[in-house]
């Protein structure tokens, strides 16, 4: 695929280079320009590169179109690929990106 025209996008400090036509749902642009499957801990809606899954959120497959939310007594840090148990002694609400100490008096298996 040969790319006659491109320019870059900047929002905030993020920049992504746009082309002239848009990858599928799922794939992104990769360093040539071509179109590929994003890698896990990654998505695309489509239309732009594939992007970090955020915190508390995880993506396990290549290819996603979006993340799922971890779940309660689970975190994730950017980009995961899956989600972590909290330690014992620990719990986390849905879509956490940490985990917090059980109270005194109260435990978590």
């Amino acid at each position: 695929k040969e790319i006659l025209l491109g320019f870059f996008i900047c929002l905030f400090s993020f920049c992504a280079l746009s082309f002239g036509s848009s990858c599928p749902p799922g794939e992104g642009y990769d360093s040539t320009g071509n179109c590929t499957a994003c890698v896990p801990g990654t998505y695309s809606p489509g239309m732009s590169n594939c992007l970090n899954c955020t915190a508390g959120s995880f993506s396990p497959t290549s290819g996603s179109t979006a993340c799922s939310p971890c779940y309660c007594g689970t975190f994730s840090g950017i980009g995961a690929s899956s989600c972590t148990e909290c330690p014992e002694g620990t719990y986390s609400l849905p879509e956490s990106a940490s985990c917090i100490a059980c109270p005194p008096g109260d435990f978590s298996p």
